[in-house]
């Protein structure tokens, strides 16, 4: 069978394909950030309970400014809220490759502007 963590991404399932661009240049404009829940949070009691409201990820907001198609409005709304963000961590990992990737010529110019 199919694993939970596996999506459907075979070419024959696929039209209008095209390679990413600027993923590296976009990837900069988002930050990387370290953060505490709190109390807004619908899970906070349990999150404190397990001392899990220290964590890490990315701010909606910013991927969403470069990435829109990577950010959702969260079903459950908060009082004080219009409409909370999530993010799509899993569709993050396509764009790393293509960043990757462009650091990559990065480095292969600059070595081939030294003559290495």
């Amino acid at each position: 069978g199919v694993s939970t963590s596996c999506t459907p991404s075979d070419s024959r399932l696929k039209r209008g394909v095209q390679t990413l661009t600027n993923s590296l240049e976009k990837l900069m404009m988002i930050e990387a950030v370290e953060y505490d829940w709190n109390d807004k949070l619908r899970e906070y009691d349990s999150f404190k309970e397990q001392e899990k409201l220290h964590t890490i990820g990315l701010i909606a907001q910013e991927v969403q400014a470069q990435f829109p198609d990577l950010v959702f409005p969260l079903p459950e709304q908060i009082s004080g809220y219009e409409e909370l963000l999530g993010v799509d961590y899993s569709r993050i990992s396509p764009i790393l490759v293509e960043a990757i990737k462009d650091l990559d010529n990065k480095i292969t110019a600059i070595e081939n502007q030294l003559g290495s």
